[in-house]
């Protein structure tokens, strides 16, 4: 009963924050689409996002504001706008539907959604903080409660995933790198708060803001600073591989291949998926048998083994050796003996398959309430992000 009522009271609140937004909001028009500009919902650096009307449609949009005071970093705007254009149509890539650009500040408009691929993971896996024994996810385990203890019970605590469905929905990720990749980009910052889901609950890469060519030569000291200092700033030091790491380029060694940063990265992805976070931020309890995040450290990815859950916990049964051998193909700190994006996928196909599935077909339903009714923004609290426009 109260629950019904709050939720009455929260949908009026929201028809009248609408009403009061139409009054006092000011217009803008980007690309194609004139937008009334609402509440401000995500902040970093030279950027502002806010919140964003159609007023023709009332269709909700997300509006990212980027401050140019110099010339560097519109030229940046534009570079990562073209990303955008080069994978547009990409069902797995995130949809730029419109951009202007006013003196010193430009705007970028997309679609809005209410969840990213960190959402799900924390909702699943409910990661162990290093110094506690809680979960850090608000969420309780969709599979009942945990074991604390593996020696206090008999009881096998299930997968945070069914292994399968995991699968399916990190293939769509890999199909979103291979579009980038065909385009002629690398993305450079793959992880899970960089994936978000459509209506469908499909993966949508986002963020092309580190976005660059698919290769770059090394043949000096300051070229190899350069690319060291970049990767420092734009490609998030958990999912870093080695060779982006101080010492490990030298002037004179084969080109860097982004393609193969990315794999590493998505990787670093897949495993989070499973566990709850990148292999070199954190270690399995030897307690629980789950993962727990400590600290990630240069020195943490250069380990030559990733970490294994301990063998009598739960957890070392929960995936297939396939998956884990998958993983392992991605995480080669050996540039040259890693993974391609094509290896990998065609190695993922052969695992869906394994399991019983289709990696063609993906029926995929995560964010839901108790009575069956599809999860919604105004539910979750506001909590939005930056999304692709699903095509129908």
């Amino acid at each position: 009963m109260l629950a019904s009522l709050w939720k009455l009271l929260n949908s009026l609140w929201q028809a009248l924050e609408r009403v009061w937004e139409s009054w006092t909001a000011p217009s803008l028009v980007v690309g194609n689409y004139q937008v009334r500009v609402g509440k401000k919902i995500a902040e970093g650096g030279f950027s502002w996002v806010f919140k964003a009307t159609d007023q023709s449609t009332g269709r909700k949009y997300a509006l990212k504001r980027i401050h140019c005071p110099d010339p560097e970093i519109l030229r940046a705007c534009k570079e990562e706008a073209a990303v955008h254009n080069a994978v547009q149509g990409d069902p797995h890539t995130m949809e730029l539907l419109g951009m202007t650009i006013e003196k010193q500040t430009c705007y970028m408009l997309f679609p809005l959604y209410a969840h990213s691929l960190r959402d799900i993971v924390n909702r699943r896996t409910g990661v162990l903080d290093a110094n506690s024994t809680k979960s850090t996810s608000s969420h309780n385990h969709p599979y009942g409660r945990s074991s604390t203890s593996m020696s206090s019970s008999s009881y096998k605590e299930p997968a945070p995933w069914p292994e399968l469905r995991a699968l399916q929905l990190f293939h769509g990720i890999m199909m979103g790198i291979k579009a980038l990749h065909d385009a002629g980009y690398s993305h450079r910052d793959i992880k899970c708060e960089n994936v978000l889901l459509d209506n469908e609950d499909e993966p949508v890469l986002m963020d092309f803001g580190s976005a660059g060519p698919l290769e770059a030569p090394i043949e000096t000291r300051a070229k190899v600073r350069n690319m060291v200092e970049q990767a420092s700033q734009h490609t998030t030091l958990p999912y870093r591989p080695p060779e982006l790491l101080e010492g490990g380029l030298r002037p004179g060694d084969a080109p860097v291949d982004y393609r193969k940063v990315d794999v590493w990265s998505a990787g670093c992805t897949l495993f989070a998926m499973l566990y709850g976070a990148s292999p070199f931020e954190g270690e399995f309890s030897r307690q629980s048998g789950r993962f727990r995040v400590t600290d990630c450290t240069p020195l943490s990815i250069l380990k030559d083994e990733l970490p294994r859950p301990p063998p009598q916990a739960s957890s070392a049964s929960w995936y297939s050796a396939a998956t884990i051998q998958l993983i392992q193909d991605m995480l080669r700190p050996n540039r040259q003996e890693r993974a391609t994006v094509d290896q990998a996928l065609d190695r993922l196909r052969h695992v869906i398959t394994d399991l019983g599935g289709n990696w063609q077909t993906t029926v995929f339903r995560d964010f839901a309430d108790d009575d069956g009714d599809e999860y919604d923004e105004e539910e979750a609290g506001g909590i939005v992000l930056i999304g692709r426009q699903r095509r129908v």
